[in-house]
């Protein structure tokens, strides 16, 4: 018998994010303000019920994307499969609507969606921070991607605490170049490069989040060392105020910069401008959820 489920997996921006020091083990202190947006890709899997064998095949829409062991949604199902000692073999569908090595956790959400799907069709219930920590494992966002909505984000970003928010008063709309960047070399990149103080503190961001405003300034660590080497990222980011966003900001590792419009015909104007110059433009908005 054949099991199989689909759901979607939503990507995320950042809108804080301080990266700290290397740490012995490789990764980096960070603190974050991480939101999930309504942008998504469509991740399938299917459980075959009538074989003993265990193995893992991954097929995506997106020729850049790894079919093999490398992909990361490959990766989560071994780790499962492993983890739960379940023998059996699992076929991960990627529907890719994310662009790849954008900075909007592409990647880590169709890990995230994998362990999610495979805890339902595989029966093992394990509870959210069971699977956030074999998540942790594999990728440092996959933690926040499982859970969603609104969090600050602290340690290698696995340390999460989910932010009440009201409906949140903006919407937005993320651009991308087409020009990925390696999230590694990015790294590399801050570490090679004098500290700077950020241009504003977490708690003034999650302030204006929590209280269901727009947050005043934003700021991210690595548009100090990818936007000078990304031309076109820097200027979408400014074309992104001309054309009437309250705030602009490049996501995660980048290249991906995001604007947040208080006003949805601004932002709707913003994207037919982006088009018209060819340049990908995705209008979304911010995905929150019910803590209680």
């Amino acid at each position: 018998m054949i099991l199989t489920k689909t759901i979607k997996s939503y990507a995320k921006i950042n809108l804080y994010l301080n990266v700290g020091a290397k740490r012995p083990d490789g990764y980096h202190d960070l603190e974050s303000v991480m939101q999930q947006v309504s942008l998504f890709d469509y991740v399938t899997v299917l459980r075959d019920t009538d074989t003993t064998q265990r193995g893992v095949r991954i097929t995506c829409t997106d020729r850049l994307v790894p079919s093999d062991d490398r992909n990361i949604a490959a990766k989560c199902a071994m780790a499962f499969l492993d983890k739960y000692n379940i023998y059996s073999e699992v076929s991960v569908s990627i529907d890719k609507r994310i662009p790849v090595a954008a900075g909007l956790g592409g990647g880590s959400t169709d890990g995230a969606a994998v362990l999610s799907i495979m805890n339902s069709i595989f029966d093992v219930n394990a509870p959210m921070d069971e699977l956030c920590a074999l998540g942790a494992k594999l990728g440092a966002d996959i933690p926040f991607c499982l859970v969603g909505g609104t969090c600050t984000a602290s340690g290698i970003g696995e340390i999460l605490t989910p932010v009440k928010t009201p409906v949140l008063p903006y919407h937005i709309l993320i651009c991308n170049a087409g020009h990925g960047v390696s999230t590694p070399e990015a790294y590399r990149k801050l570490d090679e490069t004098a500290k700077e103080e950020p241009a504003c503190a977490m708690d003034d961001v999650l302030r204006a989040v929590e209280s269901g405003e727009m947050p005043e300034t934003l700021y991210n660590s690595f548009e100090r060392v990818i936007l000078p080497e990304h031309a076109e990222a820097a200027q979408i980011r400014q074309t992104m105020l001309v054309c009437g966003a309250d705030v602009a900001l490049m996501s995660g590792s980048g290249p991906s910069v995001f604007g947040l419009f208080r006003n949805e015909d601004a932002r709707d104007k913003a994207k037919d401008f982006f088009d018209m110059k060819g340049i990908l433009a995705m209008p979304c908005e911010p995905v929150v959820k019910n803590i209680k």
